[in-house]
């Protein structure tokens, strides 16, 4: 009875945010509200801040923190990284991602408006998928709907809509996806594209519509943020947060704040996406690239203690083999 009630409780809200997302889907624009000038002597507005969220969790809990940061565009040099400690509340339900997390990212979005009103981001990056998503409206859809700023959704995983499936896309991808910066489109059953996917040195990952840009400026813009990583504002974000819960900072404030790692603070642990693309050492023509050989610690030191007074001894070859006094060969090992 207990299974039954929870299932009838999700599914009643299942179909209030259905009805939720279907109205502020209809606020949706799926086209460029700004002609951004990201080259110097392009026509448009200049482009000048963009940001990056992202949100990690504390491994088996519902407990997590949302982080946002904002880079300067054309230096892409960081001005402002915020966090804020996360308890989720509401049930993960897959293509509901949103109701989820985006209170949150929200949350992190109005305090850059009140306490850093000349740093609001003019484009955000969301970690997550816009218009690619079952009923074409994914967290980063929804938030730049709630929020009213253009957003660009970048996944890491490819989300299976209107008929496509993983095994089969993948292995489209073969001899596609070549060099990094290569592109391929996400094209349904249907025939309608539902994004792109860009090849960075550690792996793919899907760009698609979120709020206010179309697709081939979403791309153009993430083809200007490009890292070997991926998206750069979405890897710091995510970076800056998965650090901030390895030192254990979580739970030092319930409001939104600046945070910045300090300096020698400790790394924070591998991501799924590197662990399924492993960032390979120099290669040695001579010696074979060994992933399991542990690097060389920086304070080892080592000493050569060269001697001048005593040469070296010369070496006397072995004797391999001799006639005993019978006329007979003895082997000394191997044969000659």
């Amino acid at each position: 009875r207990a299974i039954m009630g929870d299932d009838a409780a999700k599914e009643k809200k299942k179909a209030q945010w259905r009805r939720t997302q279907a109205r502020l889907k209809e606020q949706l624009m799926d086209f460029d509200v700004t002609n951004w000038a990201l080259k110097e002597g392009d026509d448009g507005e200049p482009l000048r801040l963009v940001g990056g969220v992202d949100i990690s969790f504390i491994k088996d809990t519902d407990k997590a923190v949302a982080c946002m940061v904002v880079f300067s565009y054309p230096e892409k040099r960081k001005l402002l990284s915020v966090t804020l400690d996360c308890e989720m509340k509401e049930l993960y339900i897959p293509g509901y991602l949103a109701f989820r997390e985006v209170p949150f990212l929200s949350r992190l979005i109005g305090y850059v408006k009140k306490h850093h009103a000349t740093s609001v981001p003019q484009v955000i990056f969301v970690d997550g998928n816009g218009m690619l998503h079952y009923r074409g409206f994914g967290a980063a859809s929804h938030l730049g709907v709630v929020a009213g700023i253009p957003t660009v959704g970048v996944a890491k995983k490819l989300l299976c809509v209107d008929g496509i499936t993983s095994e089969e896309y993948m292995a489209e991808l073969e001899g596609v996806l070549v060099n990094e910066g290569d592109t391929h489109p996400v094209i349904g059953r249907s025939g309608r594209v539902h994004g792109m996917t860009v090849q960075a040195r550690n792996g793919p990952y899907w760009v698609s519509i979120g709020h206010c840009v179309s697709l081939e400026t979403a791309v153009k813009l993430c083809k200007t943020f490009h890292g070997p990583k991926g998206v750069i504002p979405v890897v710091v974000a995510d970076a800056f947060s998965r650090r901030y819960l390895a030192m254990g900072a979580y739970g030092d404030s319930p409001d939104p704040r600046d945070w910045e790692p300090p300096e020698n603070s400790p790394s924070p642990p591998t991501s799924p996406q590197s662990q399924r693309y492993p960032q390979q050492r120099y290669q040695s023509p001579n010696k074979p690239y060994n992933p399991n050989k542990p690097a060389p610690s920086p304070n080892k030191t080592t000493t050569t203690t060269t001697t001048t007074s005593n040469p070296p001894k010369k070496r006397t070859p072995k004797k391999r083999y001799e006639t005993g006094a019978d006329g007979w060969t003895k082997v000394m090992g191997k044969p000659p």
